[in-house]
Formats: C-alpha cells, sequence, structure tokens
C-alpha cells in the first residue's frame, strides 16, 4: 500500500509532536504504523483582469474575454501513527528459564494513537493538529511500585521511604500538539503549541 509505512527497531520518533513533550533526541524502540494521504482541492478562479476589445476584418468593435484566474490549490494531508515502544525491558533475560528469570512478565510498553491532519494554504501557509493518546503496559522491570512525587515519605511503620518518581502507573495521557507555519519574505516562521493532560492523573 502506497500510503502506509511498517517500521521496527530503533527509529526516528513516528508521532508529530513538539520539543514541549518530546525530546528529539530520543528514539523509541519498538514498532509503528504509519498512514498518510493527501488530498488537493482547487478553489477560487473567474476573470484576474479586465477584458479587452479590438477590432474586426469588418471595422465592428469585438470584445474579447478576460483570461480566466488561476485556481488557488489546498492540500490536506490526512495522517494515522500507530506505535508500540518497549518503555522497561530487563536485560538479559532468559526466555526458556523459569520466571522471573524467563518469561518477561512485568515489561513496561508505551503505546500510542494518534490522528490529525495538516492543512496547506496558499502563500506557503499551513495549519496542522494531531490529537494523540498515550497509555502504558505492564509496571516495568526497574519501575516496581507506584509513582510517588513526594521527596521523603513515611510509610505505615513509620520509617523514611525514598520516592518512585519513574512508576508508570495511573498514566493515559491525551496530547494535542497544534501547529501554524507561514513566511515572512524568505525566513520561515513556525508558531507551535501543546497541550497535555493526564485522564489518570486524580488516581496517581
Amino acid at each position: 500500500i502506497r500510503d502506509l509505512t511498517l517500521t521496527g527497531g530503533k527509529m526516528p520518533n513516528p508521532f508529530v509532536t513538539s520539543s514541549m513533550v518530546w525530546d528529539p533526541d530520543i528514539n523509541p524502540e519498538g514498532v509503528a504504523e504509519q498512514f498518510k494521504h493527501t488530498f488537493s482541492f482547487s478553489v477560487g478562479g473567474g476573470s484576474s483582469e479586465a477584458g479587452g476589445a479590438t477590432l474586426s476584418a469588418d471595422g465592428k468593435t469585438v470584445v474579447t474575454p478576460p483570461p480566466p484566474a488561476e485556481p488557488k490549490k489546498i492540500s490536506v494531508d490526512l495522517f494515522v501513527n500507530f506505535a508500540q515502544f518497549v518503555y522497561d525491558d530487563l536485560n538479559p533475560e532468559n526466555p526458556i528459564g523459569p520466571s522471573p528469570q524467563g518469561l518477561p512478565e512485568n515489561d513496561s510498553f508505551l503505546l500510542g494513537w494518534q490522528i490529525g491532519a495538516k492543512i496547506n494554504f496558499p502563500h506557503d501557509f499551513y495549519f496542522q493538529l494531531a490529537p494523540t493518546l498515550y497509555n502504558y503496559t505492564g509496571t516495568g522491570d526497574n519501575l516496581t511500585g507506584p509513582f510517588v512525587g513526594d521527596p521523603v515519605f513515611i510509610d505505615a511503620e513509620g520509617n523514611k521511604v525514598l520516592p518512585n518518581q519513574t512508576g508508570v502507573n495511573n498514566l493515559f495521557v491525551f496530547d494535542m500538539p497544534m501547529e501554524f507555519g507561514f513566511k515572512l519574505g524568505e525566513l520561515p516562521v513556525r508558531i507551535f503549541g501543546e497541550y497535555a493532560r493526564n485522564f489518570s492523573g486524580d488516581t496517581r
């Protein structure tokens, strides 16, 4: 399928995002499925300048119609990005031995679903939206225990316990990157923003 791209292994980030949420240096590892199709439209047209008047061979005035104006082109890039990334995996693992040295039971994966559109207007102006959902599976081999954001907390027995700020429990994140682009003369200008919310944040 011409519009479908399948990727496996370590890869550049397949999601449309910004540096507000994803570090551009991160190359996640896993599999990704991407689909993109472009639709083109023509708008406008009609007369762009007045017609002229000429004399025919018999001396009569003939009005010539104005030439049609070139229609303006607008294109819409529709895209869908899915990905399943390995987030936390103990290495090495023996896949044929007994657990916990055998089949991984606590590996954590980052799953993402994104659908979006980029509208390209005439005169080098575009607008893009890409709503996205992220979710984590498993607790991870190295992320044992739930997230605790306090610097130090006291357990039920009165002992001081160091926090766990790497737990991936209760994370179901909605992300909305938005972007405008245009040119000032020959200078490209990009204005972007991003809204993110953890729908499970109240229980985290």
